[in-house]
Order: structure tokens, then C-alpha cells, then sequence
């Protein structure tokens, strides 16, 4: 078929019933074609292709029991170092969006014969949501092309989206006007709760 590297994020967890019907916690990984034709995964091509987005059931990253902890050193350029700190915050968002009455959902889309999902999707605002653990520049550059490419993709397929990016905690001002200019709405670890900077 090709070749293939990981894509962003690594792997994410999921119920998959087994050969018995008894459901099983998987880890899939995300693979993204650097020379292939993904195509030739099925026999039929077309019977496993999303044509719309798909809004799902989102459940919170279980960071108590995630030791994925990689050494960025042996990883592809642009791979993401998976941890505990990004799934913590992602599910401490989760339960402050859903106390305030506009619980997240996953959100598939179908781009180029592949699947891209954001980290969360607040259907009730329209954010898709892009998660860092940290604050620092690589991280929040890294987030504002992922969720500009996730808004652009489903704006496409006719679902009106905002951007939003999940940070632990308050970006430098230069970036926050960076993101205003571009249309993204912050959300910024505060102490149990999360401040939100509009554009």
C-alpha cells in the first residue's frame, strides 16, 4: 500500500466488541499516509468511506491509568508526545463543559479518503476543540493549524464550527492576539475552572 507514519494524536482509546461479542478496550493507533494509497485498505473502498461528518459520544481520556510518556527524540518530526497532563486537562474541560450544560461529543470527518477528528466538539457552540499541555509557543502554533485545518474541513462538509484551543493555562499576549486575529476563541485552565478569550 505504502508507507505510513503515525499521525496526531498517536493512538486513542476505544470499546471494540471482540471475536466473542464481549467489549474490549483497544488502542488504535492513527496512521497517516506519507506514500500510500489508503484506498487499498478495503476490499471495497466505498463501504467503509464517511460522507458526512459524524457526531458521537465522547468520553473522557482515563489519564490515571495512561503512561504514554514518549521520548520526542524517537519520534517522526511533528509526532506528538502523548501525556497524562493533556488528558487530565481535556477531561477536567469535559466535566466543566458538561456542568455548565453543553457537554462535548467527537466529531469525525471524512478529508481525502481519511478520518481527522478533533479533540472535542461542543455541538451546542459549535467549537471544535484543539488540547495542549502546555502554553509554550510550539504547542500553541501546533494547536492553531490543527483546529484551523479541523474548522476549515467542516465547514466544508456544510457543519458550521468555531475554532476553539485548550490550554492550561493563559498563552503569551502576542499569541492571544494571534488567535483573536484568526478567529479562535481560548479556553485557559483557572484555577477549577476555565476562562474563555473570544476573538
Amino acid at each position: 500500500m505504502g508507507a505510513f507514519t503515525t499521525g496526531d494524536p498517536l493512538c486513542s482509546f476505544h470499546e471494540i466488541p471482540g471475536a466473542d461479542g464481549n467489549l474490549r478496550r483497544a488502542i488504535v493507533f492513527n496512521l497517516v499516509p506519507l506514500d500510500a494509497n489508503p484506498t487499498l485498505l478495503s476490499p471495497n473502498p466505498g463501504q467503509l468511506r464517511l460522507l458526512k461528518p459524524q457526531v458521537g459520544h465522547w468520553d473522557p481520556p482515563d489519564a490515571s491509568d495512561i503512561n504514554v510518556i514518549v521520548d520526542a527524540t524517537r519520534l517522526p518530526p511533528g509526532d506528538r508526545v502523548v501525556s497524562r497532563q493533556e488528558f487530565q486537562l481535556q477531561a477536567d474541560f469535559g466535566q466543566w463543559l458538561t456542568d455548565r450544560g453543553t457537554p462535548p461529543s467527537r466529531l469525525r470527518l471524512p478529508v481525502a479518503g481519511a478520518i481527522i477528528e478533533p479533540d472535542m466538539y461542543v455541538e451546542a457552540e459549535g467549537w471544535v476543540i484543539e488540547a495542549k499541555k502546555s502554553t509554550g509557543r510550539e504547542y500553541v502554533r501546533m494547536a492553531i493549524g490543527q483546529v484551523l485545518d479541523y474548522t476549515h474541513n467542516a465547514r466544508a462538509l456544510d457543519t458550521q464550527v468555531t475554532p476553539m484551543i485548550l490550554l492550561p493555562g493563559r498563552a503569551e499576549s502576542d499569541l492571544q492576539e494571534l488567535t483573536a486575529d484568526l478567529g479562535i476563541t481560548l479556553a485557559s485552565r483557572d484555577g477549577d475552572s476555565f476562562e474563555l478569550m473570544r476573538p
